[in-house]
């Protein structure tokens, strides 16, 4: 049946459903403080997150 349908002034499309974006615009705000970015870490020294050790060895 579609066959018979003229479609030649039918641009092609990527997709049938509309475009809209679900990613929310970006909003410039202060930084956070370090002591609130650590204050929930269980491990924190000089203001750096402590994390156990990966890799040994050098690998």
């Amino acid at each position: 049946m579609l066959q018979n349908v003229d479609t030649g002034d039918i641009p092609p499309t990527a997709s049938v459903l509309p475009e809209r974006s679900v990613l929310r615009a970006d909003v410039v705000q202060e930084p956070l403080s370090p002591e609130t970015v650590l204050q929930n870490a269980p491990h924190q020294k000089e203001q750096q997150f402590k994390v156990p050790i990966v890799m040994e060895n050098g690998q």
